[in-house]
């Protein structure tokens, strides 16, 4: 039975490896198709496409660490679903990035209320010089919800191989004892 738990946990683990690996999939075809619309471009642009490619490819690194059961991409994943977390635009400047599934819940200071339901977004999207009156924070409730998923994963495992070992200890004791 304790067994089984665990295999579910990794299990578990290794689906939102699939659905990081897809989403980095997403992204990064995107951000190519983008390239091949965008030439030539400006050095900016190259900087913000070369940044959007690095985060796509660390969205596949963590999903094929998970699916491997690597411990470290645990973690890694976490900090991944944090960078999706808040989108804005101020004061000019705006930064928005999806891995993936994305449900926006986007606060437009001047005007009202928007939810959006989006997918990968083509690259990173870092804008500047736009429009200063636009005020925009977002959240990605996906994001926030997939970050909690892993985290409970995480406590759920860590219990577990806590819970064995000390059954192992006890065996090993009670083998010595007879």
């Amino acid at each position: 039975m304790t067994n089984y738990l665990l295999q579910e946990y990794y299990f578990k683990l290794k689906l939102i490896g699939i659905y990081q690996i897809a989403g980095g999939l997403i992204g990064l075809s995107l951000t190519v198709w983008l390239i091949t619309m965008l030439l030539p471009m400006p050095f900016v642009v190259v900087c913000i496409i070369i940044a959007s490619i690095g985060l796509f490819l660390f969205s596949i690194g963590c999903g094929i660490g998970l699916c491997f059961k690597k411990w470290t991409t645990i973690n890694l994943s976490v900090v991944l679903q944090l960078l999706q977390i808040v989108s804005f635009t101020l004061y000019g400047c705006s930064f928005n990035f999806i891995s993936g599934l994305g449900i926006l819940l986007n606060f437009d200071f001047t005007n009202s209320l928007q939810m959006q339901i989006k997918l990968s977004e083509p690259i990173l999207r870092f804008t500047y010089l736009i429009d200063p009156a636009n005020k925009i924070v977002g959240i990605n409730i996906a994001a926030i919800l997939i970050c909690f998923f892993i985290i409970d994963l995480k406590r759920k495992i860590i219990r577990f191989l806590n819970k064995s070992e000390i059954n192992s200890i006890k065996a090993l004791a009670n083998k010595g004892a007879a």
